[in-house]
């Protein structure tokens, strides 16, 4: 303990970053990598040894445009030894990653420059050394006049920052083609700029560029129906066609105009023209279309007239209005007839058409998706057709979509959710075909699917079923995309299945079509909600109705069985199974657990016997008798590697009932009468015992029930059959891996787990794709071409409160249990885990959103970032199961799990030494062979593995291969043979000027000069440098290895010329050049304002909107007014345009444009403008025992040797990121939703700063 005090200087700076819209995965796994393609096609065409010459590069550029080569070589081995491991799994082969490559995407670009922020408290702290004023009368002065007088520092400072970003900025702006749409200076030094994902490594290459970053977007859920659920007898028997009910269709829209979005002759509206425009006035925006559509509103692109969707290979949300309450006058005869087939489950609904997915392509944002589900509820929509999620989801209290639906139930709308097209997240495919039993939570289900508050619907092939009057009903098996649960905290879902696969409905322009998914699926249950919805005639009160609808459709749902097996289908992927409308319109019992739901979730449990109750309730005025359908078989998943998932029985388990309210014991269970008395609720218990060999699965099946009489006889009609699932799991759920292993260790399972530099090509390859734990390693050099490591790793779990740190000892050894971590990189508070995803036939993967480790820590003292000492550090992931945040049954606690994975710092390149000449002849100069001989030496990172070579030789450079011995080798003795052309510069008599040129694995490059004689064996004079600015002709040299991309010219850096793709369709013209473009880079994809934006007025808040177009066009509109687009002037000389727009503080705006021409529409989408003019909160719970300066700092004295600093932050965005001493302390994922207490509010902190002896600088 230190007897003298310490003084802790503060400036805490809440980090608000500007999302991105990306997924946070990159490829794991890519196809062809298109510069080394081209390098390919260049070396089969020169022979080896050819001449190249460059008048411009050095030899060291040209040293690294070959070691690049030779890089982007070995990282296409390393993925196809991937693909051949992943084959050999039975896992799927990607694609090439062109179309990927060219897609646009927001980047986020830090400089190495310090921030304004800094600058400032630095400003001020000067400024209070020299003052003479005393405390007291600096905290006299009024707080506004404070921080006033702050406001404009910042902004000066912010200026000077921006300023300095210039030469860097227009580097990256340059390589983009773009304009950067932001500068930050103040609590970031960033810019944002619009480019390619191709364009990722030049922009991270470029100069004084710290790092660079590219936030969960949904997707549409595409891949007889009526019969199948009784729809049709419930038209003809009930008489109930959806007639005064509502159906929301939150989707990419409905043509209002098809000829089957009508009503019937004699239909019933609830929502009248009038009501409609009066809430149509109340809302502020939307529009009428019909008296079947009496809203329609596109939310993405902020219009009321384009409420469509113009992608023809889509046209999802037509689809799905159609199987919702698509109407048809034709008689169904036995000519087929795509009009008559194509008739809705409830052709008599009216539909709210709420279109969230943008014209300019791309997913749903959260905003929209809540501004809708709200606009629905005020609507008084009966049902919410939601066919769209995020795979692989998680219950979580703070997530504002989830809250919007959660109090849309509870307002008595009813949101029926698809369950998602992903089959197990071990799949093969995406499918139901089982690659691995390395893990059993393989769930999928999509988010908002994993609520309990909604209708989850699995999807069923659309096949003629014979569904018999009592017992299972037989097929060969559901859909094989449909998504498995459970939820990651064990909740059985999905709840229901319906008919999903080959469907067949309308597309837009009068036209039909036939497609698949769970999307397919939902509209059919969410009609059937609508058609039980009307049959309740207020019966039910509002919050009740979701629930009790809910609970009806799964009590009277059909299990489905395989029908060669007759082993059940999972509830897993059936839930309750297949739905059957009219058993629930008629049914007047219910059959519930203790919490009110119609499923049981058993949760994990340790224990082999299990008490299980559930509750039969009797809704009528008379006595219901019930008998237990005994079947004492348990099932579990019996899947097998390489086949669709099954079921087994458990051998050895029992089912037992034990009795109830009304029945003290039931030795003869299926004999058992249980009388469920008037209007009342009786229990009903079982007892569970499971076999030991049972542990570590799951535990499943269904509890049924058949109305009987008195007597216990079957009745012969109108008998109830009442059904429920149960799930549970018999061992430790939460502890399962989470991590796979790293990619080097013979347990991987995906091979793929390790460190990537900053464009995500695996650090320690060798020339054959192979990672070499030993040869990890980064260099805090700025001209090292290993700047960064950062995980790309596989999970096989939802994983929570991922923490990436930076250990300088090893975690695992146990003499360094309480070591405290160097740096703190990355903090994610919930992660998914890997699945398959079709459209990009790759594995998702965990990048820790593109932060890594520059190799720095925090100087205390100095009160910056300094490079660590060279030497060997461990990268720590660590993690618990996001089901570890809730209780499993078995009172244990969730273990936070960690991969640990080596990392080097090396700061000094190979030292090179000892240079001679060799000659191997002594015939005609000519025809001599020349050696240069010279010792290479690199004891920390290593020789790169690559063994290339370069030296100049009086001008002329050459680079050869030099094999390596050993996987990781510190030393080699250079054999570099002489090319022609420096044989022929050579000085026998005269002295020779050499420089050999040569990596180390961390990337760092060295370039050593010296002056050797043309004869004996050593140098008469060494001058050594590491930088050279002299030119040289050179040649590359050495025949390839095998599967080599071959030789190439040296000095000529491998570009990627393939043909550009459009970025959005509809956008361009026919000769692909756009046909709009805006001034200060606003662009279609995502524009953030903020108070510093050249084009926002804060004082107004308006947005100008300027640019040009390419050519003449008959109308340009941009924005509305009371659902009429407005015309904007276009200047007919310089095609150049301006108009302002009304943007809110602190909102999103979407303004629709729309360009005419030649009597068709060029472009009809939107700007998405997100306006944050605030700056984050940050509040201190110690500030009373800290003195404030003016500048906002804070100084503390004290002699303890650590100091706990405590507090809340936050944002009106929900997304920011809290750093101290360059240490991620807190972080909110970006949903682009304004937090308007929906987002969770505050993050609260407590971090320990460990102090030394004198000042210590934090921030």
């Amino acid at each position: 303990m230190y007897h003298q005090k310490k003084r802790l200087g503060l400036a805490l700076l809440a980090l608000l970053l500007a999302p991105a819209m990306l997924d946070s995965g990159l490829p794991v796994l890519a196809g062809e990598n298109q510069p080394a393609k081209q390098a390919a096609k260049k070396a089969n065409k020169d022979p080896v040894g050819v001449k190249g010459t460059s008048e411009s590069n050095s030899p060291e550029e040209q040293m690294k445009a070959d070691h690049e080569r030779i890089r982007q070589h070995a990282d296409q081995n390393f993925k196809k030894r991937v693909k051949e491991q992943l084959k050999a799994k039975g896992l799927p082969v990607p694609k090439s990653e062109k179309a990927l490559a060219e897609s646009p995407v927001t980047l986020m670009v830090e400089f190495d420059q310090p921030l304004a922020a800094l600058r400032v408290e630095g400003a001020a702290k000067q400024a209070a050394t020299n003052a003479t004023s005393s405390t007291g009368s600096q905290h006299s002065r009024s707080r506004r006049a404070t921080e006033e007088k702050k406001v404009e520092e910042v902004r000066a400072a912010s200026r000077q920052v921006v300023a300095e970003q210039r030469p860097a900025r227009q580097a990256v702006e340059k390589i983009a083609k773009k304009k950067a749409q932001h500068e930050f200076g103040y609590l970031t030094n960033t810019m944002s700029i619009v480019a390619k994902v191709k364009d990722l490594q030049a922009v991270q290459a470029v100069a004084d560029v710290k790092r660079v970053t590219a936030a969960n977007i949904y997707q549409p859920q595409d891949l007889a129906a009526d019969q199948i659920v009784q729809a049709s007898t419930v038209w003809h028997q009930h008489r109930l066609k959806g007639d005064q009910t509502v159906i929301a269709i939150v989707d990419t829209g409905i043509d209002t105009n098809h000829e089957i979005m009508r009503l019937g002759k004699n239909a019933k509206k609830k929502i009248s023209q009038k009501e409609a425009k009066e809430a149509i006035s109340h809302l502020g925006h939307g529009c009428y279309s019909s008296a079947k559509i009496p809203y329609s509103y596109n939310y993405a692109d902020g219009t009321s007239n384009t409420v469509f969707d113009l992608n023809k290979n889509s046209m999802h949300g037509m689809h799905v209005a159609g199987l919702a309450a698509g109407y048809s006058a034709l008689p169904n005869f036995a000519g087929f007839n795509q009009k008559a087939y194509a008739i809705g489950t409830a052709p008599n609904a009216q539909l709210l058409n709420m279109k969230v997915f943008s014209n300019n392509g791309g997913g749903a944002s959260s905003d929209d998706v809540i501004a809708a589900v709200e606009d629905a509820v005020l609507l008084k929509a009966d049902v919410i057709n939601l066919s769209l999620g995020s795979t692989s989801g998680d219950v979580d209290p703070d997530s504002p979509e989830q809250r919007a639906v959660n109090l849309a139930a509870q307002k008595g709308t009813i949101p029926v959710v698809a369950a998602g097209n992903s089959g197990l997240s071990t799949s093969n495919t995406g499918l139901n075909v089982v690659n691995t039993r390395k893990t059993n939570d393989t769930g999928t289900i999509d988010s908002p699917g994993v609520l309990p508050s909604v209708l989850t619907v699995a999807s069923s092939d659309n096949l003629a079923y014979d569904i018999p009057a009592d017992g299972p009903v037989k097929l060969s098996h559901l859909s094989s995309f449909s998504s498995y649960g459970p939820t990651p905290d064990l909740q059985l879902k999905p709840d229901i299945t319906a008919p999903g696969g080959r469907l067949l409905s309308s597309l837009n322009g009068n036209r039909y079509d036939y497609k698949s998914g769970t999307s397919m699926a939902t509209p059919v249950m969410a009609v059937s909600a609508a058609l039980f919805a009307q049959s309740l005639g207020g019966r039910v009160p509002a919050e009740k109705i979701s629930q009790h609808m809910k609970t009806a459709l799964m009590n009277t749902a059909r299990p489905l069985v395989d029908e060669k097996t007759l082993a059940i289908v999972s509830p897993r992927v059936q839930g309750a199974g297949l739905a059957q409308v009219e058993d629930a319109l008629d049914s007047r019992t219910s059959l519930t657990t203790s919490r009110g739901v119609a499923s049981l979730s058993l949760g994990a449990f340790g224990e082999s016997k299990q008490s299980l109750q559930v509750f039969l309730e009797n809704q009528t005025d008379q006595e219901q008798n019930f008998r237990y359908q005994a079947d004492h078989r348990v099932w579990t998943d019996g899947s097998v590697p390489g086949k669709p998932a099954t079921d087994k029985r458990i051998s050895g388990a029992d089912l037992s009932i034990l009795g109830s309210d009304t029945v003290d014991q039931a030795p003869n269970g299926e004999k058992t009468v249980i009388k469920v008395p008037a209007q009342q609720r009786v229990a009903v218990n079982f007892g569970l015992t499971l076999p030991e060999r049972a542990k570590n699965g799951f535990v499943e099946g269904y509890l049924q029930f058949k109305a009987v009489d008195s007597a216990g006889r079957l009745l012969k009609k109108g008998g109830q059959q009442l059904s429920m699932p149960y799930l549970g799991y018999y061992g430790d759920w939460q502890n399962q891996q989470i991590f796979d292993r790293p990619a080097w260790d013979p347990a991987s399972y995906f091979g793929q787990s390790t460190l990537v530099d900053s464009n995500k090509v695996p650090l320690g390859l060798n020339k054959a794709g192979t990672i070499i734990p030993e040869n990890i390693a980064i260099s805090p050099n700025q001209g090292a071409v290993n700047k960064q490591a950062q995980p790309l790793v596989n999970l096989w779990r939802n994983a929570h409160h991922v923490v990436g740190e930076i250990y300088q000892h090893d975690p695992t050894d146990s003499r360094w249990a309480n070591q405290q971590p160097l740096r703190t990189v990355s903090i994610d508070e919930d992660i998914l885990k890997s699945y398959y995803q079709r459209g990009k036939d790759q594995f998702t993967s965990y990048d820790a959103g593109g932060k890594g480790w520059r190799g720095d820590i925090w100087n205390v003292k100095a009160g910056h970032n300094e490079s660590a000492f060279d030497g060997r550090y461990y990268y720590q992931l660590s993690a618990e199961a996001a089901s570890g945040r809730l209780n499993d049954g078995i009172g244990g606690q969730a273990v936070r799990q960690r991969l640990i994975l080596p990392i080097k710092v090396d700061g000094h390149g190979p030292q090179i030494a000892n240079p001679q000449f060799q000659m191997k002849n002594q015939s005609a100069k000519a025809e001599k062979g020349i050696i240069l001989a010279a010792d290479l030496t690199d004891e920390l990172s290593g020789i790169d593995a690559f063994g290339r070579v370069g030296f100049v030789v009086n001008g002329i450079l050459t680079i050869v291969d030099q094999p390596l011995q050993e996987d990781h080798q510190v030393y080699q003795r250079l054999s570099l043979p002489l090319s022609t052309d420096q044989i022929q510069s050579f000085h026998a008599d005269q002295s020779n000027q050499v420089r050999i040129l040569a990596f180390d694995n961390a990337g760092n490059l060295t370039g050593q000069s010296f002056t050797l004689p043309g004869s004996g064996t050593t140098a008469s004079a060494n001058n050594s440098s590491s930088e050279s600015n002299s030119l040289a002709k050179g040649t590359t040299a050495g025949q390839p290895e095998v599967g080599e991309v071959g030789p190439s010219p040296v000095g000529k850096a491998l570009t990627w010329t393939g043909k550009k793709e459009p970025a959005a369709e509809g956008l361009l013209d026919g000769v692909k050049k756009p046909i709009i473009t805006f001034d200060h880079d606003v662009n279609f994809e995502f524009n953030m304002v903020t108070a510093q934006t050249r084009y926002y007025d804060q004082q107004t808040q308006k947005l100008t909107i300027r640019g040009h177009l390419r050519k003449t066009v008959d109308q340009l509109l941009i924005g509305e007014k009371h659902g009429n687009r407005l015309a904007v002037a276009v200047d007919p000389k310089t095609l150049a345009f301006s108009t302002v727009v009304e943007a809110k503080a602190n909102a999103k705006t979407a303004v629709p444009i729309q360009i005419n021409a030649g009597g068709r529409t060029l472009v009809d989408g939107g700007l998405q403008f997100y306006v944050d003019t605030s700056l984050p909160e940050l509040n201190l719970f110690n500030e009373s025992t800290l003195a404030r300066l003016d500048d906002g700092t804070y100084q503390v004295k004290t002699n303890q040797e650590t100091y706990q600093l405590s507090g809340q932050a936050g944002d009106n965005y929900d997304g920011y990121q809290l750093t101290i001493n360059g240490d991620m302390v807190a972080t909110k994922p970006f949903s682009l939703i304004i937090n308007q207490n929906t987002t969770g509010g505050l993050t609260k902190f407590s971090v320990p700063l460990h102090l030394t002896k004198g000042d210590n600088r934090s921030i």
